[in-house]
C-alpha cells in the first residue's frame, strides 16, 4: 500500500487546523514565553522546539497504538471504511466550529475530559518551562489535551493497514502543526489576533469542510467500486485502500 496519500492528508489536516491548535494553546505559547524570561535566544528556542518534539511524540505513539488495535478490533473488509468516514465527519464538524457556524466539536472534544482530567495536574506542574528535559515532557504530557483535530487524524490513522503507517501519520498530522505552533512561541499574541481574523477563519474551516466531504466521495467511489468488482484507484487523495479489505 502506498503510504504518501494517508500522511500527505494528515499533514494537510494539522496545517489547515493549525489556528485552532494555537487557539487551544494559547496559555501554554503565554508559558513558554515566561518560562524562559532572561534566557538567551538559543535557550528559549530550544526550549521550544523540545516541547513541541514531546507535544509530536505523543500524537506518534497514540497513531501506533490507534493502529494496532484497530487491526485487531475491526473486520479486514471494513477496517479502513469507518474509521475514514468518522475522520470525515470529525474534519466537517472542525471546519463548522472555525468558520463559526456549529460549536458541535466541543462536545466531541469533552470526550477526552476524562484522561485529561488526570494528566493536567502533572502537565500544568511543568510549567514554566526551564530546561530541555522539563520542555519535553510538558510537550508530551499536554499532547493528550482534548482536541478534535487530533481525534480526526487518529481516526484517519487508524484506517491504516498496519499500526507503523498509523504511528507516521500522526507523525505527519504532528509536523503539519509544527510551524504555526514553533511562531506560537515568539509571537503568541500577535499570531492568535492574525489566525482569529473573521475570514481567514472562514478560509480554514471551509477547505477542511471540502476536504472531509471529498473523504466521503472517495470512500463512497471505492465502496461502489469494490461493490462491482472493479479495480480501485490506489492514487485516489487520502484513500489508499489496504489489501487486506479485499478478503
Amino acid at each position: 500500500m502506498s503510504a504518501a496519500p494517508i500522511l500527505i492528508s494528515n499533514m494537510s489536516v494539522g496545517l489547515l487546523s493549525s489556528g485552532h491548535c494555537l487557539g487551544m494553546c494559547g496559555g501554554i505559547s503565554s508559558a513558554l514565553g515566561m518560562g524562559v524570561q532572561g534566557a538567551t535566544p538559543t535557550q528559549r528556542w530550544s526550549r521550544i522546539v523540545a516541547y513541541n518534539l514531546g507535544r509530536i511524540l505523543t500524537y506518534t505513539l497514540l497513531g501506533l497504538i490507534v493502529g494496532a488495535v484497530s487491526m485487531r478490533m475491526l473486520p479486514a473488509a471494513s477496517f479502513w471504511l469507518w474509521p475514514r468516514l468518522l475522520s470525515a465527519l470529525l474534519m466537517i464538524l472542525m471546519g463548522l466550529y472555525l468558520a463559526g457556524w456549529s460549536r458541535l466539536l466541543i462536545y466531541l472534544e469533552a470526550l477526552g475530559n476524562p484522561l485529561w482530567r488526570y494528566i493536567a495536574p502533572h502537565a500544568r506542574r511543568l510549567l514554566p518551562m526551564r530546561h530541555l528535559p522539563q520542555s519535553l515532557l510538558a510537550g508530551m504530557l499536554w499532547g493528550f489535551l482534548p482536541c478534535g483535530m487530533v481525534y480526526a487524524a487518529l481516526a484517519l490513522a487508524a484506517s491504516s493497514a498496519e499500526s507503523s503507517l498509523a504511528a507516521l501519520s500522526m507523525l505527519a498530522f504532528g509536523i503539519g502543526t509544527l510551524p504555526m505552533m514553533l511562531l506560537a512561541g515568539g509571537m503568541a499574541q500577535r499570531l492568535q489576533r492574525f489566525l482569529s481574523t473573521y475570514h481567514l477563519r472562514q478560509l480554514s474551516g471551509t477547505l477542511l469542510i471540502t476536504f472531509g466531504l471529498w473523504t466521503i466521495f472517495a470512500v463512497a467511489m471505492m465502496q461502489r467500486a469494490h461493490a462491482h468488482g472493479m479495480p480501485m484507484n490506489m492514487n485516489m487523495p487520502n484513500m489508499s485502500m489496504p489489501a487486506d479489505a479485499s478478503r
